[in-house]
């Protein structure tokens, strides 16, 4: 009988301004718009189309700079996304825990973080949403900001909530 293979470590987050920074490319508009109509038809999928993978796929069509690369695919359930952000931000709170991760992620790639008022279309935002979780409280969501709200997976595609719900946002390029 042979032991299996321990799985790859998990990378660590990077140090601020460490990453390749966030740059608007040409036509970045209709690549957000194409990507956007995408994620209106895929439904919540964990590791596919949750809050880690729905707005790191708008800005890597923004920016052509994926924010998750190193952690994409090491998730594909609840408990196993819970895991990851655990091992990410092991200090922070399991209820902050999504918040920290994707502000260490932005400050990497020297995303400014933001009033929420002030984000523009294709910026990255967290926000509360009471829906979310099925009869839990409300918890952190990430998405990114499409008009005047943040856009959200969900059961079905995108959900939009308003950008006045946001608590924080960071600028894309």
């Amino acid at each position: 009988m042979t032991a299996s293979a321990a799985p790859p470590a998990i990378p660590p987050l990077p140090a601020p301004n460490s990453a390749e920074p966030f740059r608007r490319q040409p036509a970045w508009e209709l690549a957000l718009a194409v990507q956007q109509l995408a994620l209106c038809a895929q439904p919540f999928a964990w590791g596919a189309a949750d809050c880690l993978t729905t707005p790191a796929d708008a800005v890597l069509a923004i920016t052509g700079v994926d924010p998750l690369a190193p952690w994409r695919g090491r998730y594909r359930s609840r408990q196993e996304a819970e895991a990851l952000l655990a091992a990410l931000a092991p200090d922070a709170a399991p209820e902050d825990r999504l918040s920290a991760v994707v502000a260490a992620v932005m400050a990497a790639h020297g995303a400014p973080h933001i009033a929420p008022a002030f984000a523009q279309h294709g910026d990255v935002a967290l926000c509360r949403w009471p829906e979310a979780g099925r009869g839990e409280r409300p918890r952190d969501h990430c998405g990114f900001v499409s008009a005047a709200a943040v856009m959200l997976p969900a059961r079905r595609g995108l959900t939009q909530v308003p950008l006045a719900q946001a608590t924080a946002a960071w600028r894309i390029g």
